[in-house]
């Protein structure tokens, strides 16, 4: 029998928390009947991602030290862990206020999420909250949502399904001070009776609350009462206030500290102002559209520029000033790290020769440890700058018009107007593309997003496809055309993947709408951008660095030992062998080396060029060109193959870390079947053709 999920929503009052139930329940609640109670309690049942919830709206509740028959009954049922999990609602326009009683919840359990409502409308006034910090302080997860206009309810499900494995302890523990040593005493003395919770049941007690030691036999009960009550007749004449002064003051305190450092206000201009822009550009489609490319491109052309120097140092070259084309190239972030690791490496290597270290040790230091590190690190500035600049973008009220704008054309595909922002990104790398699938709205949304989306180009495929096409063809106008179909296969296989996903996987047959809250105009926060870009981009080093580096050690050892041990020589490897039986895959005739620069080009597509390099046993164009021994229709079906199968390691991992190991490898699973499947088909045709 499928598990049912119990899962009740709780909040002070007037919050949103009866709009959030009726929108997740479709309005199918119906009033519960509540042993011992007389108190309506609406709860409905209802099917999420093929898992049965049952969700309960409890009534209203301003602190855990209840006093009407509704907030103890909220109080109650919150103390009898009769749930799996709890959804806490705090309303985004008075954090402070009604915060209080969600950490009052999270001192007891942490088998909650917490669902800041109604942020839509905070930003549009200029309130900037840091979601990710306010987790950290809280120890628990936290969805921005709007019950009102269904913005991230599933996320919020989703999260409230994965509280439920915590053990139920508590989630944050606040210091109250001078009242520090008087907690611990009683709590010491609660703990040898055996009460669950001690240092809870102790707060709860200085607070004039008995609830924790109800299980208590009366004598005991009133041997700790006595002893509590004369703590706080001396707390109180020493300090001048009450236990629960003392205890309330802390807990504001806590909450002023967490709300300092992750919220900011910034000042939005007049609705008259903004109005008045949105009439001149976004009121009309085409100046809108064309203002919101603008922006976009420009967002990525400079953060590919200072990032790689390209495609500054192309401009330069066709307005003829070579000197200032390298001058871009040579200072901009990847090629100044680039050059920092081979130093690094050479200096290694001198280190590892004085001190004897065998030939094997360091090749694995310098081409398989150093190299993976470096590949991070070279990686790191792109994600970093790409999210830094959309958040700019984000913060500043554009994002959301150009959104609005574009969901006109990208609607035909079913597709939101907001995928348009992570889609052009995956031009510079498809690994901040996905990262940023975080801005779409929709779980189904963000996950066939991200299976498509290593569908698009990069620059690093960009160079392996320009490449490619040079060595297998020498009519410029033949590569111009084959770059053009490879880009048009490219977005056929993203839109086909995303309505795979999308409709067949996910059996999503609603069309995909966009409500969005229009902020006013304002001139972004560097707080709140920096926030924005350094959340999106730290699980990069955190996550996604911790598969590079292994694959590239693992990819060293194929291409560095063979049957017989440690070789230089790649015909001698492991790798040729990888390489013969990659390329046995394809009907059509493939020799070895093409077939292990696809498994190098898993790793980083720039691997692909070194591996034909080394493996074909030159660097000249022409040397290599009259090594190859295929086909023109097997090149070309080789060349689709390489645009479409999994773009590199980093992106399946970025998959993995954003959605799901099982989303990476549908990720994986349908690139391979698509890139087979076309490559065939232009094989045969262009041999047909032929």
């Amino acid at each position: 029998m499928k598990k049912e999920f119990v899962i009740a929503l709780a909040s002070q009052p007037n919050i949103g928390k009866t709009t959030l139930f009726n929108t997740l329940t479709k309005s199918r609640g119906y009033v519960a009947n509540w042993p011992g109670k007389t108190v309506e309690v609406m709860q409905a049942s209802f099917e999420f991602q093929e898992k049965r919830i049952k969700l309960i709206d409890l009534p209203g509740i301003r602190s855990l030290n209840a006093l009407s028959e509704e907030e103890k009954l909220t109080k109650e049922f919150i103390l009898s862990k009769n749930y799996d999990s709890l959804i806490l609602l705090a309303d985004a326009e008075a954090l402070e206020k009604t915060l209080y009683f969600v950490v009052q919840v999270l001192e007891i359990t942490n088998k909650a999420v917490v669902a800041i409502n109604k942020y839509d409308e905070a930003h549009s006034l200029g309130l900037h909250i840091n979601k990710e910090g306010i987790e950290e302080k809280l120890n628990c997860r936290v969805v921005e949502i709007s019950a009102l206009h269904k913005i991230n309810l599933n996320q919020l499900v989703l999260e409230a399904i994965n509280a439920s494995s915590k053990n139920g302890e508590e989630a944050i523990r606040i210091n109250y001070g001078s009242l520090e040593k008087e907690i611990e005493k009683i709590s010491k003395i609660l703990k040898g009776y055996g009460v669950e919770k001690p240092r809870i049941a102790s707060i709860k007690l200085f607070e004039g609350d008995d609830s924790f030691i109800k299980s208590l036999s009366n004598e005991k009960q009133k041997r700790i009462k006595k002893e509590v009550e004369r703590i706080k007749r001396e707390f109180k004449k020493e300090s001048g206030r009450s236990c629960e002064e003392k205890i309330i003051s802390e807990r504001y305190r806590f909450i002023e500290e967490v709300l300092k450092k992750n919220v900011t206000y910034v000042k939005v201009a007049k609705k008259e102002i903004s109005e008045a822009i949105d009439k001149k550009i976004f009121s009309n489609f085409y100046f809108g559209f064309l203002f919101s490319l603008i922006v976009l491109f420009s967002t990525i052309f400079i953060s590919f520029s200072i990032n790689t120097g390209f495609p500054l140092n192309i401009i330069f070259r066709t307005f003829g000033n070579e000197k200032l084309a390298k001058e871009v190239e040579e200072l901009s972030i990847s090629s100044l790290l680039s050059r920092f690791f081979d130093w690094f490496s050479q200096a290694t290597n001198s280190f590892l020769i004085s001190i004897n270290a065998s030939e094997e040790l360091r090749s694995l230091i310098i081409d398989g440890l150093i190299a993976g590190f470096s590949s991070v690190a070279v990686f790191f500035p792109l994600i970093f700058i790409v999210n830094f600049f959309m958040g700019i973008v984000e913060d500043s009220g554009i994002m959301s018009r150009s959104a609005v704008v574009f969901h006109r054309i990208t609607s035909k595909f079913n597709l939101s107007g907001r995928v348009v922002f992570p889609s052009t990104m995956s031009l510079a790398c498809n690994v901040p593309g996905i990262m940023s699938t975080r801005i779409l709205e929709s779980d189904k949304e963000r996950l066939a997003s991200s299976v498509a989306i290593p569908f698009i180009i990069c620059q690093a495929r960009l160079v392996v496809l320009l490449f490619l096409t040079s060595i297998f063809f020498s009519s410029i106008l033949l590569q111009a055309g084959i770059i053009t179909l490879a880009y048009a296969l490219s977005f056929f296989a993203f839109v086909l993947a995303y309505i795979f996903v999308s409709r067949i996987i996910l059996k999503q047959k609603e069309k995909v709408e966009l409500i969005e809250e229009l902020p006013n105009y304002h001139f972004p926060s560097l707080r709140v951008v920096f926030w924005i870009s350094w959340e999106r981009s730290k699980s990069f080093l955190t996550k996604i660095a911790l598969v590079i580096i292994p694959a590239s050690i693992i990819i060293w050892f194929i291409l560095h030992f063979g049957i017989n041990g440690y070789t230089n020589s790649i015909d001698q490897s492991f790798g040729k062998i990888i390489g013969e039986f990659i390329a046995a895959i394809f009907p059509f005739k493939l020799q070895w080396q093409f077939g292990l620069s696809l498994l190098t080009g898993f790793i980083a597509k720039e691997l692909v060029l070194e591996t034909l390099a080394i493996s074909f046993n030159t660097g000249n164009l022409a040397e290599l060109s009259s090594k190859i021994a295929i086909s023109k229709a097997e090149a070309l079906a080789f060349i689709v193959f390489s645009m479409l199968y999994t773009p590199c390691v980093a992106s399946l991992a970025a998959i993995s870390s954003e959605k799901s190991k099982k989303a990476a490898f549908l990720s994986l699973a349908i690139s391979f079947f698509f890139a087979y499947f076309f490559s065939l088909a232009v094989y045969f045709l262009f041999s047909f053709l032929a």
